[in-house]
């Protein structure tokens, strides 16, 4: 759908601007960027598996973390 003619000089030259920052942005979005994106549904995501909490070292938080996450996912 084409956009209406400017009604005013101060419309027509945001109009500009925006176009200038959009223009670039949009083009390397829609040519570099979705043509490269691998498409899965988000539900079929699949996670790698981590220790389990009883093989972690107790000073690990982080893993314990994963752990607690993955438990969870798992439910």
């Amino acid at each position: 759908m084409p956009e209406a003619p400017a009604r005013n000089p101060l419309e027509s030259f945001l109009n500009a601007v925006q176009a200038t920052i959009d223009g670039p942005v949009t083009w390397f979005r829609e040519k570099i960027v979705e043509p490269n994106r691998q498409t899965y549904p988000w539900y079929h995501q699949q996670f790698r598996r981590v220790p389990t909490i009883d093989q972690c070292y107790t000073d690990d938080a982080v893993c314990i973390f994963e752990a607690n996450q993955q438990f969870r996912r798992d439910k």
